[in-house]
């Protein structure tokens, strides 16, 4: 979609994608969900640290964490929580699957077993939320490592964050709570 090909070529008409990513802006704004992200730079995390850590699997800790106090927060910690992943090749599926493992079990913040399960999606199943996952991902990712471009749609995304202090609170107090930026 963002780069106008294959089902998304009519976006190369520039009336056309307004109208799309205007409509696209109130289907997301209308509905009803809470976000957590974790940005990582990987340029930054390799400037500072020596032995850095893979940036998907740190981006997996912390959206988990945020995840488990989110869940903590509603009293829900004890039920079990479907992670849905997009699924890609075998082997990277594995690799984030023991990733996910070793988080689960207490390589966290808090060194305290999480009671989550990870199911790996096929994009071509078109669910929804991992449709919404792709619809958020790209003002998140421009507004933060490339503020040069910006992206008009964080705005809108910004009272779907986790934050502190609840539903009471949105659209601010979410930095560290719905979105995580490291190293920063």
């Amino acid at each position: 979609m963002i780069n106008c090909i294959g089902d998304f070529e009519c976006l190369q008409d520039s009336k056309i994608k307004n109208v799309f990513l205007n409509r696209l802006t109130e289907i997301i704004e209308s509905t009803n969900f809470i976000l957590i992200s974790t940005v990582i730079d990987k340029k930054r995390l390799i400037d500072r640290y020596v032995n850095a850590q893979n940036p998907y699997d740190l981006a997996l800790k912390y959206s988990l964490e945020r995840v488990q106090s989110f869940l903590h927060e509603r009293n829900q910690e004890n039920k079990i929580a479907h992670i849905i992943v997009e699924s890609r090749d075998s082997k990277s599926n594995e690799r984030l699957k023991n990733a996910f493992v070793k988080i689960k079990n207490g390589d966290n913040w808090n060194q305290s077993s999480f009671n989550f399960e990870i199911e790996f999606v096929n994009k071509k199943s078109n669910s929804t939320g991992l449709q919404i996952a792709d619809l958020v991902a790209e003002p998140i990712r421009c507004k933060f490592l490339r503020p040069e471009k910006l992206h008009q749609n964080f705005r809108s995304l910004e009272n779907k964050f986790y934050c502190k202090g609840g539903r009471n609170h949105t659209g601010k107090n979410f930095d560290g709570y719905g979105l995580k930026l490291f190293p920063y």
